[in-house]
């Protein structure tokens, strides 16, 4: 988990899965699942939500559905970590 920010913002169980995806290029449900310690209904849940929301992107390979983080998604976790353009984390304002 990359911070209380993230947490507060997405929820434990959705920041979690986020950074589980943002983790590896591609990510099937079941492995979502499984790195977080969640079942396999709310992985597929928790992962439609955060498709909705524009920060991962979906796609069906054969039996599988692949998720991978969107543009959106790298930049949320990038301003999370203070790496975003016009962030410095020790001053926390914008410059």
């Amino acid at each position: 988990m990359r911070s209380d920010g993230l947490m507060r913002l997405l929820g434990r169980t959705r920041a979690s899965v986020l950074t589980q995806v943002a983790r590896h290029r591609t990510q099937t449900t079941s492995d979502v699942a499984n790195a977080t310690g969640i079942t396999l209904p709310s992985a597929s849940y928790q992962l439609g939500v955060l498709r909705d929301g524009g920060l991962v992107a979906s796609r069906r390979a054969g039996q599988y559905v692949q998720h991978s983080l969107t543009a959106l998604g790298h930049r949320l976790l990038d301003a999370d970590t203070g790496d975003a353009i016009g962030f410095r984390r020790d001053t926390e304002a914008l410059v």
